[in-house]
């Protein structure tokens, strides 16, 4: 339980001071913290690939309803999604090419070498 506190904080704190700050906006962190479940229980409803649209949607509203003006409401919906997904996808890239995968490599085949190795090391 502790980790995932400590993981809702570490979000909570990109939503406040990685991109409301940034964007010189003012929002107390306890209003971030329900901005934060709120917009993660929106996500729960079955919607695009990745919440597009709804995350968006969501945040916009919330911030909407703590006084942003529409526009400014968006452009903080729009920054915090490419904050939350720049680091994760960035990282995966990384990973993806150190672990010598490419764009054009050939899935099936690794799966039955994989199963393959498996089988042999429960023999």
């Amino acid at each position: 339980m502790a980790i995932s506190i400590a993981i809702w904080v570490v979000e909570a704190g990109l939503y406040w001071g990685g991109v409301l700050k940034a964007m010189g906006f003012e929002l107390n962190f306890q209003s971030i913290l329900l901005t934060v479940g709120i917009v993660n229980l929106v996500l729960l409803i079955p919607a695009a690939p990745g919440g597009l649209g709804t995350f968006d949607a969501a945040t916009k509203a919330m911030m909407e309803g703590f006084g942003f003006n529409p526009s400014d409401a968006l452009s903080y919906a729009l920054m915090l999604r490419v904050a939350l997904w720049l680091p994760v996808t960035l990282l995966g890239a990384f990973f993806f090419v150190k672990e010598g995968f490419s764009l054009s490599s050939d899935l099936k085949s690794m799966q039955e070498e994989y199963k393959e190795e498996d089988t042999r090391q429960h023999e």
